[in-house]
């Protein structure tokens, strides 16, 4: 979290408004999260009610909605953060039309935040990055290729 300078102050602030430390033993990197969902996107999904947290606009929704159908999910639905403004978005008191069993978060600096406050949802939040895009079809490849579409 080193590289959003600016960010900085108030991240720490809200974690530590909420009594969270940041430390090598609850944080993983986000690459982590965005590989393994690479390789076992088709098995994550199939079943599941599963809801996007992300600043994307409708129609990259409906293309990733789409998509994530194909790949065996049950149920898509979205949840719009600022795509510009995240870590100021609040879903603490969020109410949805059905109880999601996997949400999936592409929300930049905010997820942290965002993931936290959907905390009591009691299912895998994953911070998926920028590889909604890829799922979305909008772009081939994230991370200079290292990410694709699942084939």
């Amino acid at each position: 979290m080193v590289v959003y300078f600016e960010y900085n102050k108030i991240l720490i602030s809200n974690f530590v408004a909420r009594d969270i430390g940041v430390t090598e033993d609850n944080y993983i990197p986000f690459h982590f999260a965005q590989a393994t969902l690479a390789l076992r996107v088709r098995q994550l999904v199939k079943g599941r009610v599963v809801l996007i947290v992300s600043g994307m606009e409708k129609d990259e929704y409906f293309a990733l909605s789409s998509n994530l159908r194909n790949f065996g999910a049950n149920r898509v639905m979205f949840l719009r953060c600022s795509p510009t403004s995240s870590l100021e978005d609040d879903f603490t008191s969020v109410r949805l039309k059905s109880k999601p069993n996997l949400v999936l978060v592409a929300a930049g600096i905010g997820m942290a935040k965002i993931i936290f406050d959907m905390s009591f949802l009691n299912c895998p939040i994953i911070d998926i990055g920028s590889y909604i895009h890829v799922l979305s079809k909008k772009n081939d490849s994230a991370h200079a290729g290292f990410f694709v579409y699942p084939r």
